[in-house]
């Protein structure tokens, strides 16, 4: 994609309910700026965990104040950023769980950072004015390599 840096926002309630109205407000966006399939799902999945969690544990079950989620869309990188006034939470500290030994020993749960990190290129976090502020910026996938070689030059007679 090539063109202007676009940026939009919206504001959330910190409720449950509202993870499906930014899912879909999310779609619209990617879809009206002609991002690739790939990069619209993550934006989306990592914008759900993020304000699932922070409904979830960032407000202990009191939500007050709001969401914003802001989305800024370029040919050289999308970044989601998620501001919120819950407790203090720095999920670029959050270490990388263990690989499980199985999978009848793994952990329910929990790896939702993980998932984020791996599918973004980068994350930066900042508490500014008494809020959190998540910036998830996602790299243009590369253009696929062509595995056709290439037709071998043909020799000229002399």
């Amino acid at each position: 994609m090539s063109g202007p840096q676009e940026q939009v926002s919206i504001r959330i309630a910190p409720r449950a309910e509202a993870v499906p109205h930014l899912r879909e407000w999310l779609a619209a966006r990617l879809t009206d700026r002609a991002a690739d399939a790939h990069l619209a799902y993550a934006v989306q999945l990592c914008a759900e965990e993020i304000v699932t969690n922070i409904v979830t544990h960032g407000y202990d079950g009191a939500p007050s104040g709001m969401i914003d989620v802001q989305l800024t869309h370029g040919p050289a990188r999308t970044t989601l950023m998620v501001e919120d006034d819950a407790r203090p939470f720095d999920p670029t500290r959050v270490p990388t769980p263990p690989r499980p030994a199985s999978l009848a020993t793994a952990p329910i749960g929990g790896l939702g950072v993980h998932m984020v990190r791996q599918s973004s290129s980068a994350m930066d976090y900042a508490r500014v004015g008494g809020r959190n502020r998540l910036a998830v910026h996602f790299d243009p996938a590369p253009a696929p390599i062509d595995p056709t070689p290439a037709p071998a030059p043909i020799d000229k007679p002399t």
